[in-house]
């Protein structure tokens, strides 16, 4: 009983150790960009000294570099963040490593083109506010040396497996090379605020989803009476409704928030109804095939935790591309390439998500099995509540246009589920114990609960538990810092070239 007992208050420091795992793993696996990195970045330079030794054009020159420097960027973000989606499908069991990876190639690609405007409308124009600062060479200088800057961060984080955000980076680079190109005046500091009230905020709404979800899950299938003829009727349309409110919120998207809301929600029911009746003869074959039980539960989720992996892709496509796109869209503008100042021409989005897509078909591979299979094994019911609760976060956040880590919204969605666990276990168990008087103080079975580990485990356990927000919190607090205070040099230098040329 004690065992058993024990495991129970194991599983939230287990799945947040995986999480920690899985992004030291990340760090390790993406060495090699690093290498990619340096060879971008200095042939991008010295393609830059050529041109202006020979007397071309410096615009190219700067649209060379900008390029190098946002490839390595796509690279890197898909290369790093695809086993936050692919991992627990692929450790469940519900998706091949290969179609794992095509899958995530295809919805970042989506995400990237339908989704990707409104959060590279905010890096674009909202932290540096005044429109007509955003003209010129002052502009593409400042986005390239926060371009440079977040890629260098990037980079030596990786070389000492240290997980960061990139999200983070390229907000702190363009912060420090706004300051120094245009003034504090120019930095819209009530946008900063909000962004970073957003990254604080979006964790603590994935750990109320996730375990809204877990509860619903539990409720309505797992503790049914009629088992069997609960996954039937729950899973079905489980992923009905999944599909009705992304294809709901995929109107709205593509309508530019101009459809009329009646015509996005019959999408959605549509939409939902055709899932819903796909998945029903799927479900009931797996059912079939497999008996009654946890077991049995664990195979019917496969399907909707691949489809709440593809929508995890999406949302990653539409949020974390514009950290390539909005930098580029600005140098592609000034160099006389771009589009005017709120549009982000479609081939830059395509840029971005074909990066992204790249690093994660040539790159992503080893990371996937190595985070699926070998760290974040987590149970299919766990994972699929942690991936639903991560989409509808990040899915939120894009549409209002802001970029958020998903990283960090995954972590979020594991407090939630682990949180969710122990206090539902605790009241399992005083019910339980309640009923059977297995003690003479009756009443006190959250107390007894409590005396299965020593005082000192149990202090440690919220020790480790605090270990990750401190993680999420030095993150938040040395990324953008420090990137700000590379992009700031670079740009400081750059400035004081121009003027000795």
């Amino acid at each position: 009983m004690a065992t058993k007992q024990n495991r129970r208050w194991k599983t939230l420091d287990k799945d947040l150790s995986r999480i920690s795992m899985a992004e030291q793993a990340t760090a390790t696996a993406a060495r090699p960009l690093v290498k990619i990195g340096l060879t971008l970045v200095l042939a991008a330079i010295a393609a830059t000294v050529a041109m202006a030794l020979s007397g071309a054009v410096t615009g190219m020159a700067t649209l060379v570099l900008g390029l190098a420097a946002g490839l390595y960027m796509a690279l890197s973000i898909g290369a790093n963040d695809v086993a936050n989606a692919m991992g627990p499908p692929v450790g469940a069991g519900a998706l091949r490593v290969g179609q794992a990876l095509f899958l995530a190639a295809l919805a970042e690609i989506a995400g990237a083109v339908f989704g990707g405007q409104a959060v590279t409308d905010t890096l674009t124009v909202g932290i540096i506010t005044p429109e007509t600062m955003l003209t010129g060479a002052a502009a593409a200088r400042m986005m390239m040396a926060a371009l440079l800057a977040a890629a260098t961060w990037i980079m030596l984080a990786t070389l000492a497996s240290v997980p960061i955000s990139t999200t983070h980076a390229v907000v702190g680079g363009i912060l420090g090379a706004g300051l120094v190109s245009f003034g504090a005046d120019a930095v819209n500091w009530g946008m900063l605020f909000d962004i970073a009230l957003v990254w604080m905020i979006a964790p603590v709404l994935a750990a109320a989803c996730a375990a809204a979800i877990l509860a619903a899950v539990q409720g309505l299938i797992e503790r049914a009476p009629d088992r069997t003829r609960a996954m039937r009727r729950g899973i079905p349309l489980m992923i009905g409704i999944m599909a009705g409110l992304f294809a709901c919120y995929l109107s709205v998207l593509l309508s530019g928030g101009r459809g009329h809301p009646v015509f996005s929600l019959l999408t959605g029911l549509v939409c939902g109804a055709v899932c819903w009746a796909l998945a029903r003869p799927v479900i009931r074959r797996q059912i079939a095939s497999s008996g009654t039980g946890k077991a049995t539960l664990k195979l019917a989720l496969g399907l909707p935790l691949a489809v709440a992996a593809v929508l995890v892709s999406f949302a990653h496509g539409a949020n974390d591309v514009a950290n390539v796109a909005a930098p580029l869209s600005v140098i592609l503008r000034a160099t006389g390439f771009g589009a005017p100042l709120a549009a982000m021409p479609l081939w830059v989005a395509l840029i971005g998500a074909l990066g992204v897509a790249a690093g994660i078909l040539i790159l992503g591979r080893r990371l996937v099995i190595m985070v699926g299979t070998g760290i974040t094994r987590l149970s299919p019911i766990r994972a699929f509540c942690i991936a639903c609760a991560t989409a509808l976060t990040v899915i939120i956040a894009s549409w209002a246009g802001w970029p958020v880590s998903t990283t960090h919204i995954t972590i979020g969605g594991v407090f939630g589920v682990g949180y969710w666990r122990e206090r539902d276990d605790r009241r399992q168990t005083a019910r339980r114990n309640e009923s059977r008087n297995e003690s003479r103080n009756a009443g006190d079975a959250s107390a007894r609960r409590k005396d299965t580990l020593p005082p000192e485990e149990l202090h440690r356990r919220r020790l480790v538990r605090w270990s990750h927000l401190v993680t999420m919190l030095v993150a938040w607090v040395v990324t953008v810092p420090i990137s700000a205070a590379l992009a700031a040099g670079l740009c400081a230098i750059s400035i004081a070239l121009s003027a000795n040329g």
